[in-house]
Formats: structure tokens, C-alpha cells, sequence
């Protein structure tokens, strides 16, 4: 009795920490990851989400509108390996780490699978690897105030990010696209 009361109260305080940094959404949406390879530089590695797919997302003048063009069309999604543990805890609260972890490469996995990739080269001579799938499930969605606490260094945030981010929580289904449209 004792240990059903004591998840009881660990489920109840999880809700209530989610309620007040994260809101759960079911969703649909184009996930993308894109790596900008320049040729004196480090990569950039980013991550977004949008609901619309087509060749408005991407500018190919240079990287840095590249980026800014990028996410006043999608929703900027921290990078999944380095992040998911401090999102789920930061959200949801007290999760078994084996369970967030099994969570993760599942997630990855469906991610993998189903990726389609391009290439797009800029004006500047940049070239972005990009890589689309459609993702439908359970999207955790923050306030624009949390992106410090789980950017990265190996990538640069634009101002035009919008107020909102959000993080794959639950993937119930990846399909494949074709993007041969959208990278011209």
C-alpha cells in the first residue's frame, strides 16, 4: 500500500512540474536536422520542427540567414542525444534514467529509419546536410526563456527563433518523404 500511495505522489508532483515549465502536446510534424559544413569553420548541428514543408524554409544566401530563415518558419528542437535526460527531467520530474534512455534510442531509432537526405549548397559555398522525416506523437513544448539551458555548443541560435520550442518526447510513427521538391 505504502508504494502505491508513494508513485501516486511521485506521478501527481511529475504533473504538476509539468504544468508550470512544459506543455504536453499530440502532434504531427516535419522534424529536420541539418549540419552547415563550412570550409574554415566548425559544423553547426541544429534541430527544428514545422508543421509546413517547403523551399520557404530554406535560404540559400549563406548560414547565418540559412539559420534565421530556418526558424521563423520551425520550431527549434534541442539536439536529442545531449538534451533528453534535463528536457524530461526539467518537464516531467523523477523518470528511472534506464527508462529515459530506452526512451531516447527508440525514438532515434524510428528517426533513423525513416530519414530522407540532402544536400544544399550556399551562395557562400556552405553546404547544408540536411535530413526530413514526419513525426507524429507527443511533443513537449517550452517557452523560448529555457533554449540556454539546452543549446549546445555546436550550434548558434538565431533572434528570430520564435517563442516556443519543443522536444519529441513520445514518437508513435516516422514516415519517409520525398524532398527532392524542396532542395532544388
Amino acid at each position: 500500500m505504502k508504494k502505491i500511495i508513494f508513485i501516486i505522489a511521485l506521478f501527481c508532483l511529475a504533473q504538476i512540474k509539468a504544468q508550470n515549465n512544459c506543455t504536453q502536446i499530440e502532434s504531427e510534424f516535419f522534424y529536420i536536422e541539418f549540419e552547415i559544413i563550412k570550409k574554415d569553420d566548425y559544423p553547426i548541428y541544429m534541430f527544428g520542427a514545422c508543421k509546413q514543408l517547403d523551399s520557404n524554409l530554406f535560404s540559400t544566401k549563406n548560414d547565418t540567414l540559412f539559420v534565421e530563415n530556418f526558424y521563423e518558419h520551425a520550431l527549434y528542437v534541442p539536439n536529442i542525444i545531449l538534451t533528453s535526460n534535463k528536457i524530461i527531467d526539467f518537464c516531467i520530474g523523477v523518470s528511472p534514467i534506464n527508462n529515459i534512455n530506452k526512451r531516447i534510442r527508440k525514438n532515434l531509432r524510428k528517426i533513423d529509419k525513416k530519414n530522407t537526405s540532402g544536400l544544399l549548397r550556399l551562395e557562400d559555398g556552405s553546404v547544408v546536410k540536411i535530413k526530413i522525416c514526419k513525426i507524429n506523437g507527443t511533443f513537449l513544448v517550452l517557452d523560448k526563456a529555457y533554449i540556454s539551458k539546452f543549446s549546445n555548443s555546436n550550434e548558434y541560435l538565431a533572434e528570430t527563433i520564435q517563442n516556443k520550442f519543443c522536444y519529441p518526447f513520445i514518437i508513435k510513427k516516422a514516415e519517409k518523404i520525398d524532398i527532392s521538391d524542396i532542395l532544388r
